[in-house]
């Protein structure tokens, strides 16, 4: 209608299954219609024919004004009735900075409802709600995830499926896994991410508050700084599988249901965290090792300049928790200055595109030359290859292989 797309739909009520979040639907009268929604903002109608708003739970224009997130009934009966509403309040709450009633708080972190969320809601729609939480236009990544934490929500969210079922090993016998570390790492990330923003955040409140348009990288770090906790542990995956492969990869794809590019990103970005720390180590006592660094990078490929910023959101959460109102700016400054210096270092020397680098000759081109069988060998010999262009980039092809022939003892 006049280009508009426009939804006509009756007054209803509704009636849930103890098993499902999904209703039985039936006829309703505008009062029964308001105590089915979510919350108060979200339950008032507006009459055409009185040109007037009707607030029939008696507490959403209130709210709206005050900023509160409230249920139209008790809060335990509509999470229990659809637990996906735990979430959504998190993300209108942190959206609106609009705060959560103390009755509604209280409810969501009640062990009933936690066990309905694990059991009612699919495992898409924790990533599709986390996913509204950290990014967009509105978004206050760091107030969502102050509340997430709060409310103990982070070990639900970032659960691992079937845990009775697969086969957990930490790096250490008695490591735990700690979530709260991750919370603190996300929000060094966020300080990091709106200081280029040229933000002046003296305080968390102020952090809380600020809003801006988080694009889908900075969605990925936020993750990955949660996901932290969990990079040095690997699963089968299910029991008697006998390959293993990164804790965090599985519960970016089983838990949080991401795409598949997504989950290699956080992935990549995990896996760098240490080794960055320890070249940026190595480069501020002078050593900068050009074969190391490139192999790196290439490893981590294009998000390898989103992997740093979290290992240095990583190093600086040892300075502190940011909530706590961090007064060492001195640290603070160090940590940044030397990862500033990297950086810097690493662009002037070329190898910030390290991952774009193409070998000179290919497989084939290589047991022509060398006039060798196919096999492990040419393996090797494009390792070396690579070492040698990314140390020595101007150098001629008739150069590597001399260099080659050297390396390898062929005539």
């Amino acid at each position: 209608m006049f280009d508009l797309w426009i939804d006509f739909v009756n007054l209803r009520s509704e009636v849930y299954a103890e098993s499902s979040r999904i209703p039985e639907m039936k006829f309703g009268t505008p009062s029964e219609d308001a105590s089915r929604r979510d919350f108060t903002i979200n339950s008032m109608f507006y009459n055409l024919s009185t040109q007037k708003i009707e607030d029939h739970t008696k507490f959403g224009l209130n709210d709206l004004k005050e900023g509160i997130i409230r249920t139209p009934i008790d809060p335990k009966v509509t999470l229990l009735d659809d637990p996906l509403r735990v979430l959504r309040a998190v993300r209108f709450g942190s959206r609106f900075s609009f705060e959560l009633s103390n009755e509604l708080f209280a409810a969501a972190k009640s062990e009933k409802i936690k066990t309905a969320l694990s059991s009612k809601v699919s495992r898409e729609r924790f990533g599709i709600e986390l996913e509204g939480m950290l990014s967009g236009k509105s978004a206050r990544p760091s107030l969502a995830i102050n509340t997430l934490q709060a409310l103990d929500l982070l070990p639900i969210i970032l659960s691992v499926q079937s845990i009775d079922e697969i086969e957990i090993i930490p790096p250490l016998a008695e490591e735990k896994i700690d979530f709260n570390e991750g919370a603190n790492i996300a929000f060094w990330m966020g300080w990091l991410i709106y200081q280029k923003k040229n933000e002046t955040l003296r305080n968390v409140l102020e952090f809380d508050k600020i809003c801006g348009d988080v694009q889908n990288g900075n969605f990925l770090q936020f993750l990955g700084a949660l996901l932290v906790p969990v990079r040095h542990f690997r699963t089968n995956g299910k029991q008697g599988c006998t390959k293993v492969f990164p804790l965090a990869q599985h519960i970016l794809k089983e838990s949080l249901k991401l795409k598949s590019k997504d989950v290699q990103d956080v992935t990549k970005m995990l896996f760098g965290i240490d080794c960055f720390i320890e070249v940026k180590n190595s480069v501020s006592k002078g050593d900068f090792d050009r074969i190391k660094i490139a192999e790196l990078v290439n490893e981590v490929g294009n998000v390898w300049e989103m992997s740093l910023e979290l290992a240095c959101a990583y190093e600086l959460s040892l300075v502190g928790d940011l909530r706590q109102n961090i007064e060492d700016s001195k640290a603070i400054f160090l940590v940044q200055q030397n990862y500033e210096m990297f950086k810097q270092a690493l662009f002037e020397s070329g190898l910030n595109e390290a991952w774009k680098i193409k070998p000179w000759f290919n497989g084939k081109e290589l047991i022509d030359i060398f006039n060798v069988k196919k096999g492990p060998f040419i393996g090797n010999v494009m390792k070396l290859q690579m070492q040698y262009i990314y140390k020595n980039p101007k150098e001629s092809k008739e150069n590597l292989i001399e260099h080659l022939r050297h390396k390898i003892n062929i005539n």
